[in-house]
């Protein structure tokens, strides 16, 4: 399952970050695409809720994260 975290490049981001956030909310990814505007992150079907779930509504810095299901 494909997700979308709106926290990319311009945001200041970098690989390590999104993964640290990730490690950090207790979410494994499969895969991590970092983009300039965001970021997908490839997830089992069964945890999209869970990972969405876990990471709205935190911080990246001044930035409210928000996690939802790709759109296709």
């Amino acid at each position: 399952m494909r997700l979308y975290l709106n926290l990319g490049r311009r945001d200041g981001a970098k690989e390590p970050e999104i993964e640290q956030l990730l490690r950090d909310k207790g979410v494994e990814v499969t895969t991590l695409e970092l983009r300039n505007s965001h970021t997908y992150l490839i997830v089992p079907e069964e945890r999209a809720d869970t990972v969405t779930a876990a990471l709205t509504g935190g911080k990246f810095g001044e930035r409210d994260v928000l996690c939802e299901r790709a759109r296709k």
